[in-house]
């Protein structure tokens, strides 16, 4: 049967219409004209909130739910963490609505599928964005069933500034760039399947933030003004040295000015000490005791403990010309034809979520990005047969082992995967004074 809209004002005109046909499934209700059942994952934050709400205007059936991933009460300094600040508000929010609300636990769930990976790649010296993890395990995996399958929902909607592309013809999706590419999300939806994709919706992903932020105003929801959550969702308002502290070893050790190094000096000259090589990642700040010029990290020794350091911000040493990925993930299911035939793609590519896509070439082994001698890999690690290999059309800042690099053809994100290994910087290359006039040519 067909379903009657509620009455909205003429601002939410077109964003409504938009949210309708923000997902395979509720395009299909669309289509049938019956009443799409929608689950829609609310986090407190104004996104989801505007979801939720052009979707009730819309005269879907809405359940909103909130996921709990971590419990802090046995840890120290666990009554910063936000969760339980951000409850309140969805409760307030689904009261405003007039939706319901179901509250569930997937702690279990995100400490074996996310955090346990997060401790072990940290105390090895890496830096990894868990929230790819995150959304593939437990938001579009563990959720996802629990609303379609549990619940008897069609489709699943979150906040996300992403799209979906659906062929009808032939049943497929494609995972797209949010229209606002100021807050495009696709990075870190990047190993999200195309199957879990068919059951998906991004209300918003066709607004910009701006506009978003406007409705939430103009419908006096009670988080118009709250500001969007950054960081890490676990570690919330505390130190995250402290909180790395109760989980793994931290190994400290010198930081090395990273032109001794490649110029050979031994011992190369030491500018400082650091309480844990863990809390440094590539490009980042390194605050140094007594040292007035401003220091990045341009790599680990992870054997030693030591951190290079390059002074200025555009030191060639932190920038590379290609890196090399395992274990890629494709939201399609499989790279393209091309790709496995053995051509080179001439692609886009993100190695960080805050940066502009930058234009690369892709082809898959043998490897041919040796490895930066800055982050030291283990000799025993074989290139597997699949291995992709990118090389950037200009040079890249901090790519950064671990972290996630994510293809994408013009607007479809194609996947993403973790870096194995950034190739030589432009300082082991020769390149001096790249962007930074600090840097030091070897004597």
């Amino acid at each position: 049967m067909r379903w009657a809209r509620c009455k909205w004002t003429v601002g939410l005109d077109a964003a409504v219409e938009e949210a309708l046909r923000s997902g395979p499934q509720l395009i299909k209700a669309l289509e049938a004209s019956r009443v799409p059942d929608v689950g829609v994952a609310m986090s407190g934050g104004v996104d989801s909130a505007v979801s939720a709400l052009l979707l009730k205007h819309a005269g879907c059936k809405v359940t909103c739910y909130y996921m709990r991933n971590w419990e802090p009460l046995d840890e120290a300094g666990g009554s910063a963490c936000t969760s339980d600040d951000s409850l309140q508000m969805v409760r307030k929010l689904c009261e405003q609505l007039k939706v319901p609300l179901q509250e569930f636990d997937f702690i279990k769930e995100y400490w074996n599928d996310v955090f346990v990976n997060f401790l072990e790649e940290y105390q090895a010296g890496f830096t990894p964005n868990p929230d790819l993890l995150c959304n593939r395990h437990i938001k579009f995996d563990a959720l996802l069933q629990l609303v379609r399958k549990k619940a008897g929902h069609d489709v699943l909607a979150t906040g996300h500034y992403a799209r979906i592309s659906y062929e009808g013809s032939k049943n497929a999706v494609h995972l797209m760039k949010g229209t606002d590419a100021a807050k495009d999300q696709t990075y870190f939806l990047a190993n999200v399947p195309q199957a879990a994709l068919q059951h998906v919706a991004f209300p918003i992903g066709g607004l910009y933030k701006s506009k978003v932020r406007e409705l939430a105003f103009e419908e006096k929801l009670p988080n118009a003004s709250r500001r969007s959550s950054t960081g890490i969702c676990f570690i919330g308002k505390r130190s995250f040295a402290s909180f790395l502290a109760e989980y793994i070893t931290l190994k400290d050790g010198f930081f090395v000015d990273v032109d001794s190094s490649l110029c050979g000096e031994s011992p190369p000259r030491q500018v400082g000490r650091h309480n844990g090589m863990q809390l440094y990642t590539l490009g980042q700040r390194a605050r140094i005791g007594g040292q007035s010029e401003a220091w990045y990290v341009a790599g680990k020794d992870r054997v030693r403990g030591d951190v290079y350091v390059a002074k200025g911000w555009g030191h060639s040493a932190l920038y590379t010309l290609s890196a090399s990925v395992n274990d890629f993930f494709w939201v399609s299911g499989k790279p393209p034809a091309k790709l496995v035939a053995g051509n080179t793609l001439q692609l886009s590519c993100k190695a960080r979520y805050n940066e502009d896509p930058s234009q690369c070439r892709v082809h898959f082994g043998p490897d041919d990005v040796e490895p930066s001698s800055l982050f030291p890999m283990p000799e025993s690690l074989p290139s597997p047969p699949h291995q992709l290999h990118i090389h950037f059309y200009n040079p890249l800042r901090a790519v950064t082992p671990r972290q996630a690099l994510v293809l994408y053809d013009g607007d479809v994100c194609l996947g993403g995967g973790p870096i194995q290994h950034a190739g030589p910087t432009l300082a082991e290359l020769g390149v001096e004074n790249y962007l930074s006039p600090t840097d030091s040519a070897c004597m």
